[in-house]
C-alpha cells in the first residue's frame, strides 16, 4: 500500500483494480496470447486486437478505456484465437488487419462457428 501511495503522491494515477505489472511465467503456468475480433452493433463495425488476458481487455474496451473503441460500446466477442507467444499473435493480428476486408472478417468468423 505504501508503494501505491508513493505513486499517487507524485501525481501519477493509480487504479487498484488494474493489474500494473506483468506476471512472470512460473513452472507449469503458461501464458497464452489472444487475437480477438469484437463487434459493435451500434457502429456496425468489427475491431481486431491482440492481448495477454482477453477478459480484462474486453472489459477495458467496454469501459471506454480505448479511444478507438469508446464510441462503439458495447462490444461483443465474435472470434478468438490463442497463440503460444506474443510474436505469433501480433503477426496474426497484423495479417487480419492487412486484409482490410469486412467480407474476410465475416468469413473468418463464420468459418469457425
Amino acid at each position: 500500500m505504501a508503494r501505491a501511495l508513493a505513486w499517487h503522491a507524485r501525481g501519477r494515477r493509480f487504479d487498484p483494480d488494474t493489474l500494473h505489472f506483468k506476471a512472470p511465467i512460473i513452472g507449469a503456468f503458461f501464458m497464452h496470447y489472444t487475437v480477438y475480433i469484437i463487434y459493435s452493433e451500434k457502429l456496425d463495425k468489427h475491431y481486431t486486437g491482440s492481448c495477454e488476458n482477453f477478459a480484462i481487455r474486453l472489459a477495458q474496451h467496454n469501459a471506454g478505456r480505448n479511444k478507438s473503441t469508446k464510441p462503439g460500446i458495447p462490444w461483443i466477442l465474435k472470434h478468438l484465437e490463442e497463440f503460444d507467444n506474443l510474436k505469433e499473435a501480433r503477426a496474426r493480428e497484423a495479417y487480419i488487419k492487412k486484409m482490410k476486408s469486412r467480407k474476410y472478417i465475416e468469413d473468418l468468423i463464420n468459418s469457425v462457428n
